[in-house]
């Protein structure tokens, strides 16, 4: 909270001073309304443990379907496997995608083949803190 939400009061939707509370309500207001799962399946990828998309095919997903470049990386598992680790969604003031930087993707995670990996609960639930 110290290191990331003290610069919410620069946001329109956080007229002065944000609490916690708002901050990571809005955190997950943001993961509904982005849903990288749903990206990701309006191109045909979905989670495997088994078969490998190429990060290229991934990171067109995500730009087809946001119409913006999103920052990813990825990492390498025990089994040496190359996975999904991270998406950066670079966003406004407005909570509206942007194109990343640069810097903020891993440029030899489109040259690899990569895994998403599936997840038991995949669908987790939560519950939205009133402030």
């Amino acid at each position: 909270w110290s290191k990331h939400g003290t610069c919410g009061h620069d946001f329109p939707d956080f007229a002065g001073e944000v609490t916690q509370d708002e901050y990571f309500a809005t955190g997950l207001k943001l993961r509904e309304r982005y849903n990288l799962l749903e990206a990701l399946a309006a191109e045909g990828i979905k989670p495997s443990n088994d078969e490998p998309y190429s990060g290229e095919a991934i990171a067109d997903a995500f730009r087809e379907f946001y119409g913006h470049r999103i920052g990813l990386a990825g990492s390498h598992h025990r089994g040496g496997q190359y996975n999904l680790l991270q998406v950066y969604m670079c966003l406004d003031l407005d909570f509206d995608v942007i194109d990343c930087d640069k810097e903020w993707h891993d440029h030899t995670f489109e040259v690899k083949d990569v895994f998403i990996p599936e997840f038991d609960d995949l669908e987790m639930e939560y519950q939205v803190l009133e402030a």
